[in-house]
């Protein structure tokens, strides 16, 4: 079919045209997997926060699939001459140390990626509205042009260019309901294909390694996952604040535990699939770092801390303050009985004391044969 086809995405996952019809969840299969099977090289442009302002980095990214890829920061000048090269989890770096803290831990290539849209796209499609067509972008390069905007007011809308050969994304457009300006990223020119591979050789033999994960691996940090909330208390000793309400269209999709030496900090993350709400808490008595942090998230998040039960809280959420102000109005403290604690440790016991009468009598048994 020629000229522009505009189709709403169906449950169904299907979108069809006269030439040719066109499966989503394929589409978004491509999507997900194109960071790791394709090797290509362009300029990517970025609008973002950095030590606190808002700034355009220009930078020229070379992959090589799997497991390579070269960053070299072209601009602003406070950042020119940076270099990450990072091999599988091996991160090595050169000049700005913002650059090289975000890197080490692996935050900052998560735009890089792209898949962080798809990760829950049945969510997704319950609360968001997506429309598809089909053009020729900015570089010349045939795309999908993917639409999504939400059923509900006051929520994030997403413009993004996926391209047709790759199924890389090639441009992103972010408008958040609580940020001035809306968050882009875009590549200015791409190729695809393998890069020169002496190009990263000697990037890597040029930066050194960053430091960073020894804290997780020596036990100075630890994190800990868990689905559920009933999950988490079966673990956890102190208090924990829970949301009785929380905005529609979101749900809890994971608890994590982290501990610093002996501080321990519970973030419950929210998701609406598209958009995500977190609570962090903590003991009150601990001293706060979040004011180091409160410029970035203010820039694009609505922030909202209080305290209650002893429990210091912070709610950040791309969603309006008087959303989180009602969630945090809700928010009541849980704490595992003692009796539970208690319980929990005769499990062990318990357990054992069975094994044992089972033994008898099974021996039993075979005697009486």
């Amino acid at each position: 079919m020629k000229g522009m086809i505009v189709l709403a995405l169906a449950f169904s996952g299907v979108i069809s045209g006269a030439a040719e019809s066109l499966d989503v969840d394929e589409l978004i299969g491509r999507v997900s997997t194109a960071w790791q099977e394709v090797s290509f090289q362009g300029i990517f442009v970025q609008n973002s926060l950095h030590a606190g302002r808002e700034m355009e980095f220009v930078m020229e990214i070379y992959r090589w699939a799997p497991d390579r890829y070269l960053i070299r920061f072209l601009s602003p000048d406070s950042v020119a001459g940076t270099v990450v090269a990072v091999r599988r989890d091996e991160v090595r770096f050169r000049g700005d140390a913002h650059i090289g803290r975000a890197f080490r831990h692996r935050r900052a290539d998560r735009w890089l990626k792209g898949t962080a849209l798809f990760r829950e796209i049945d969510r997704l499609q319950q609360n968001y509205n997506i429309q598809i067509s089909e053009r020729i972008n900015a570089i010349g390069r045939p795309v999908y042009a993917l639409s999504i905007r939400s059923k509900r007011p006051n929520r994030p809308e997403v413009d993004l260019e996926i391209d047709r050969e790759s199924a890389l994304i090639l441009k992103v457009v972010r408008r958040s309901p609580v940020a001035r300006t809306p968050r882009t990223y875009h590549y200015r020119s791409i190729r695809i294909g393998p890069p020169d591979t002496l190009i990263f050789h000697r990037a890597w033999k040029e930066t050194q390694p960053a430091a960073g994960k020894a804290d997780w691996k020596s036990g100075k940090r630890r994190m800990e996952t868990y689905p559920t909330l009933v999950s988490l208390l079966a673990r956890h000793q102190g208090t924990v604040l829970v949301p009785e309400e929380v905005p529609k269209g979101f749900v809890l999709q994971t608890i994590r535990r982290i501990q610093r030496q002996n501080r321990r900090f519970i973030h419950m993350l929210y998701s609406d699939g598209l958009t995500f709400i977190s609570l962090f808490q903590r003991d009150a008595s601990w001293r706060s770092e979040s004011r180091r942090h409160g410029r970035k998230a203010a820039s694009f998040y609505s922030v909202i801390r209080g305290k209650q039960a002893g429990m210091a809280y912070s709610l950040v959420g791309e969603i309006p303050e008087d959303e989180l102000e009602q969630m945090a109005r809700s928010l009541v403290p849980l704490k595992r009985a003692a009796s539970e604690r208690v319980s929990l440790t005769f499990i062990g016991p318990a357990v054992l004391l069975a094994v044992l009468i089972w033994y008898w009598y099974q021996k039993r048994k075979s005697h009486n044969i």
